[in-house]
């Protein structure tokens, strides 16, 4: 019977090319907490020596490694992967362009837990199939407006604390399928304008950022069929975020110290807001 599953977790493995090879049929592999600093070219792994370079691997894990260095070629032998985890490493600075080429089939990639500065405009590009994408706790402070113009399928995306100043509103134009978007505790000075996100956005959290000012657009922005919540405690608004709202009729904003669930009329739509943090919640 050929071996499907194999987790290594919590060992002391160095080098993952001596110590495993020939797993050809191989379709999930964890070998996450260890010792591996450095990843090249897997094809010896999943599909061994003398074979053509054909690999059943569906799921990789390799997070919390102290991986500094990954070959832009280490995964060019895996087109088949639909979920990997390179995160918590603690030590992972840049990615090359051409690290996710052969992964076009990639559905979940997490990078959490590391410190990556930049994201490329091509990184993400060969990510077509991508549902969720995890950047958080990294050292981000910008994001090219064409990063994500290849995730017409993704639903998650997470960039919580990073150096975030702000997010393009390009950067959502090609997001159709977008539902769940977290950019907390990060430095953003004025709510992310999605107008330009046509997916089916179902909670926007922003909590812990600079946010000072609630402009109308940014805000209405928000409002489509179906959208939940909007976070955004721990920023620095006030009462005079809203003067806008005070001549339209068709918002309720309502001051509280602690906002309970919006019940009003489905003509209009409730913002709920606690004095210098933040909270939304729509009703339609």
């Amino acid at each position: 019977m050929s071996l499907r599953v194999l987790n290594v977790s919590n060992n002391a493995i160095s080098n993952i090319i001596d110590e495993f090879c020939s797993w050809r049929e191989l379709s999930f592999f964890r070998i996450a907490n260890n010792r591996i600093s450095e990843l090249k070219d897997l094809s010896k792994v999943t599909c061994g020596y003398g074979y053509e370079p054909q690999s059943y691997l569906r799921h990789l894990d390799l997070s919390g490694n102290p991986l500094h260095t990954i070959s832009p070629s280490a995964f060019s032998s895996l087109s088949e992967l639909e979920t990997l985890d390179l995160g918590d490493t603690g030590r992972l600075a840049a990615l090359a362009d051409g690290t996710f080429s052969a992964l076009g089939r990639l559905r979940h990639l997490r990078l959490a837990g590391n410190r990556l500065a930049r994201v490329s405009s091509g990184l993400l590009a060969p990510l077509r199939a991508l549902e969720s994408l995890q950047l958080q706790r990294n050292a981000l402070a910008h994001l090219p407006a064409d990063a994500l113009r290849a995730q017409t399928r993704l639903r998650v995306l997470n960039l919580d604390s990073n150096l975030l100043e702000a997010l393009p509103p390009h950067l959502f134009a090609r997001l159709h399928s977008l539902q769940h978007l977290s950019a907390r505790d990060n430095r953003l000075a004025a709510l992310p304008s999605l107008r330009l996100c046509a997916g089916p956005l179902r909670t926007a959290l922003f909590t812990g950022n600079a946010i000072a000012a609630a402009d109308e657009a940014a805000v209405r922005a928000l409002w489509r069929p179906g959208f939940e919540l909007g976070d955004l405690r721990g920023n620095p608004l006030t009462s005079q975020a809203w003067q806008w709202a005070r001549n339209a009729s068709d918002v309720t904003v309502t001051i509280e110290e602690s906002p309970p669930l919006c019940s009003v009329s489905s003509s209009l739509w409730t913002i709920r807001l606690k004095v210098g943090y933040g909270f939304i919640r729509t009703c339609v």
